[in-house]
């Protein structure tokens, strides 16, 4: 219910000519006037109203009952430190306080992302403690830390708005659109992150801190330095959302995408599903997820490092779903490929992950730093880098701080965490083993994943295909794997089935399933590879063939197919029988009853686990 006539904060003495402190004073006496369930207009102006907001949030512009602001003019805030008493332009603690209009509430141009503070020192535009706050049609430019911040504050609503302007260049993470402290309920939805004119971004867009049973949907973000979502919470929708990375070289690094995973969600229950991210340097990770995540129908193109990655920490991962993605490696600039989808489990059994239906292509490259830029003598080096030696060594090195590299390439240390100084660069050594990522990789400890599907996904252009540990009691089937080296590795897997999948292999020599346990089986897979498959002439006057070409490596406990090609090995099986038995890396096949070979047969050899 709307009281009364609107109320004019020019009324009031508000004028964009007047000072931030007499602004402050006068803005304070139009809210005063302003009734219960009534509108407070803050009208057009040519420039802007400014405020004085060095005195903290104890002297901001409190707004305590249920009103409707207006914004057709626009405000700016002078001042934002961290402090104990920090800043803010406007502070609600009344209920059902609505922000609507088209204005711009502006900081003074001033950007601290250092990751600094806690929530209850966090500078802001607009702080609200209140419930069911709504803001929708507002343009938030350029605040010192944080655009709007709903401090334990439930049922807010913020749609339609514009977030501009930040840092030009990427140092540290905290700097925030819009920062959500415990509470929930929230919708945060058809909002746009964009640069302003400088260049100046957001690093994360949106941040929670613990606020549960929120949707995000239908928001855009457009060259973000990191996240369109950084969420720490549960129940969570996360839902119909686009980020736009950077085709170029992020400013401050020699990154090109984001300078980190685009999408971050971790706690349980979350749904993350229909998502649009390009240009990223990874594309959705959950750290210290819990269970019952939902990673579904997203697509993640031009992916530099990882597609989707869930890492459980000291949280179990029960009933966690990977589905229906389309994930595409993008081998970005100064990237260390990862995998297309990991699912670390080190904590308790983890029951019933499905990781089915998703299209990967690229990932587990042969060299994962291969994208990585190669050191060279006396080159400025940006605020954020990572380069390798000219000599590889299965190390990286990044850099906080940059600075110019020396005339000589230093002693590179190997052991990671260990830093050396370049020049005026100090580098910091990266562990990355190459050859040793996979497009779909589940990890385990001796607890295991249990009852899991990995079922119907489509693995193209990588090195390996599935690589898990401590898998049981477990269903790999009707996966289509393009791999170079591994269609499968299985390590201390128990009770699983491999079935009907389709699997090719390019190099020659290569192994379709490496490491299968004594206890799992392989029913139906299809290769389609010759190095699987070779048509062999027995040896006269033996009773054992011994197969030994190159074309064709027998993995542990793989079953062989023998079928005659000629007459004379039709005539041979159908009277003395023959077997094979591995004899690794070779086959040997054997007549059943012990009658030597005529030298003429010729069998067609074929694995088929």
């Amino acid at each position: 219910m709307i009281s009364g006539a609107p109320v004019n904060a020019a009324d009031y003495g508000v004028s964009s000519s007047a000072s931030g402190a007499t602004n402050l004073a006068n803005f304070k006496l139009a809210v005063a006037a302003t009734p219960t369930n009534g509108v407070l207009i803050i009208p057009a102006t040519s420039t802007f109203y400014s405020i004085d907001t060095t005195g903290g949030e104890s002297t901001a512009i409190q707004i305590n009952k249920a009103m409707t602001v207006v914004f057709e003019g626009s405000v700016k805030a002078i001042g934002g430190a961290i402090q104990a008493n920090p800043t803010t332009a406007f502070y609600v603690t009344g209920n059902n306080v609505k922000f609507v209009g088209t204005g711009t509430i502006y900081g003074d141009g001033t950007v601290n992302q250092v990751n600094t503070g806690t929530p209850s020192t966090t500078p802001s535009l607009v702080k609200v403690t209140g419930n069911y706050f709504e803001m929708s049609g507002l343009t938030i430019n350029t605040p010192y830390k944080v655009g709007v911040y709903l401090s334990g504050s439930n049922n807010s609503k913020i749609v339609n708005c514009n977030f501009t302007g930040g840092p030009t260049s990427y140092q540290d993470t905290g700097y925030f659109g819009i920062y959500l402290y415990q509470g929930g309920q929230h919708i945060i939805s058809e909002n746009q992150f964009y640069p302003d004119g400088s260049g100046g971004m957001y690093v994360q867009c949106v941040f929670t801190n613990g606020a549960n049973s929120c949707t995000f949907s239908n928001n855009i973000a457009y060259r973000p330095y990191e996240k369109i979502f950084y969420i720490n919470g549960s129940d969570n929708l996360i839902t119909g959302n686009i980020c736009y990375g950077n085709s170029g070289t992020v400013p401050g690094t020699n990154f090109v995408g984001t300078a980190s995973d685009a999408l971050r969600c971790s706690g349980s229950r979350n749904v993350v599903k229909n998502n649009y991210l390009n240009y990223v340097a990874a594309g959705i990770t959950s750290i210290t997820g819990g269970t019952g995540n939902n990673f579904s129908e997203n697509v993640i193109y031009n992916c530099g490092q990882g597609g989707i990655g869930v890492y459980g920490g000291s949280s179990v991962l029960d009933s966690t779903t990977i589905s229906d993605n389309v994930i595409v490696c993008g081998n970005l600039a100064n990237s260390a490929i990862q995998d297309g989808i990991y699912v670390d489990a080190p904590t308790g059994t983890n029951y019933y992950l499905d990781i089915s239906g998703n299209t990967i292509i690229g990932f587990s490259p042969a060299d994962p730093i291969v994208n990585v830029s190669t050191w060279t003598a006396t080159t400025t080096i940006p605020y954020h880098a990572v380069i390798k030696p000219t000599v590889p060594n299965s190390r990286y090195y990044s850099t906080l701080g940059g600075g110019v590299t020396g005339a000589t390439q230093p002693t590179w240390p190997t052991t990671p965490g260990a830093t050396v100084v370049d020049g005026t660069v100090t580098w910091t050594c990266l562990a990355f083993a190459g050859g040793v990522t996979a497009q779909i990789r589940v990890v385990a400890t001796s607890l295991k994943n249990s009852f899991c599907d990995i079922s119907n996904n489509i693995l193209s252009v990588g090195n390996i295909g599935i690589s898990t540990t401590y898998l049981n009691n477990s269903d790999i089937s009707n996966n289509h794997i393009s791999a170079t080296s591994y269609a499968v590795i299985e390590a201390n897997g128990t009770k699983n089935q491999y079935r009907n999948n389709l699997f090719e292999i390019a190099t020659v020599g290569a192994v379709d399933i490496s490491g299968l346990g004594a206890n799992c089986k392989g029913v139906g897979n299809i290769w389609q590879q010759t190095s699987l498959s070779a048509v062999s002439t027995a040896s006269a006057g033996v009773n054992t063939y011994v197969y030994s070409g190159t074309l064709m490596t027998a993995a542990i406990n793989a079953y062989v197919q023998v079928t005659p090609v000629n007459a004379s090995a039709a005539a041979f099986i159908a009277t003395n029988g023959v077997y094979a038995v591995q004899a690794s890396p070779n086959i040997n096949i054997t007549s059943g009853n012990g009658t030597n070979f005529a030298g003429t047969e010729q069998f067609l050899i074929q694995l088929i686990q």
